[in-house]
């Protein structure tokens, strides 16, 4: 087993950053619908907040708190779909002259699919740790399911299976080989670096 110290560096570094834009930019896609609708709303490290319009109507209907929920699932899960296609667009490019940087960039925004089976596996975890809790979904997979009236985990178990799957094709199809041990090694110590610095430290900081 070979690990490549400078690249593993390197890879860390990359799932930092990966860990902390993708829960950015999430919570930017609540954002955006939410203001596009005219509410005053604000981002915060982990969550977006809204309220009150900024013209006459001020509550929240049915359908307008759904797209609010979807803006931020649509975001990431849109951002992984455009690096899947990027790195079908050049397979056989990275296959002939392998992984440029450009490739590498594909290969991080394809991993915000990542996104949905932490968030199917935590909170099965947590209600088997915590049987009182109310479900075995959360998140803003839960909500979308319930308001469209669907099975509670409709969205966190399909959504969490895409999220699967598409990472594991490109760690076993696009990842070299030799590469393969040290990427799995900054992939866990870079994702989970990441939200410990954002969630915890971070986040509370720039965006309370």
């Amino acid at each position: 087993m070979t690990i490549y110290k400078r690249k593993l560096v390197l890879l860390i570094s990359a799932f930092v950053l990966t860990t902390i834009i993708g829960t950015i930019t999430h919570e930017l896609g609540h954002y955006a619908v939410a203001r596009i609708m005219g509410y005053k709303a604000k981002m915060h490290f982990a969550k977006t907040s809204w309220g009150k319009r900024s013209y006459e109507k001020k509550t929240i209907c049915k359908n307008e708190r759904l797209f609010i929920t979807s803006g931020g699932v649509a975001q990431t899960v849109f951002t992984g779909l455009v690096g899947l296609y990027l790195i079908f667009k050049r397979r056989e490019k990275i296959s002939t002259n392998g992984l440029k940087p450009i490739d590498w960039v594909s290969v991080f925004l394809s991993l915000f699919w990542l996104r949905e089976p932490f968030n199917l596996f935590s909170f099965v975890f947590d209600k088997i740790i915590y049987p009182s809790n109310g479900s075995y979904f959360g998140g803003d997979e839960f909500k979308l399911s319930k308001m469209m009236g669907l099975h509670e985990g409709t969205f966190s178990i399909v959504l969490g299976v895409l999220g699967l799957v598409i990472p594991l094709y490109v760690f076993l199809k696009i990842i070299p080989t030799k590469l393969k041990v040290t990427f799995m090694i900054g992939g866990f110590v870079g994702c989970l670096t990441g939200y410990v610095l954002w969630i915890k430290i971070m986040g509370l900081v720039l965006m309370p």
